[in-house]
């Protein structure tokens, strides 16, 4: 189970919101689907900052595509970085 002070939730939330355009609402919504969402991007090989730094700066898409790309399957989350190169070339 996920364990975070409500400081620590609220830093993790507004950092989301700041980083990757992600609204309260898409946070919870992704949350219920992948619990672990608030701290995917800990991880370097697989998580939202490392899938963003890869469709972005590897395949040039837009923050708001990934960010799309992620609500509409958040699953993707849980991939690592060469599994998802691997989707794609």
């Amino acid at each position: 189970m996920l364990k975070l002070s409500s400081e620590d939730l609220r830093k993790r939330r507004e950092h989301l919101k700041n980083q990757y355009g992600f609204t309260i609402e898409e946070q919870r919504y992704v949350a219920r689907r992948k619990p672990n969402f608030l701290l995917y991007d800990k991880d370097e090989n697989k998580g939202i900052a490392s899938l963003s730094d890869l469709l972005t700066g590897k395949y040039g898409f837009s923050q708001e595509l990934v960010r799309t790309l992620v609500l509409k399957y958040p699953q993707v989350l849980g991939k690592s970085k060469s599994s998802i190169e691997h989707f794609f070339d």
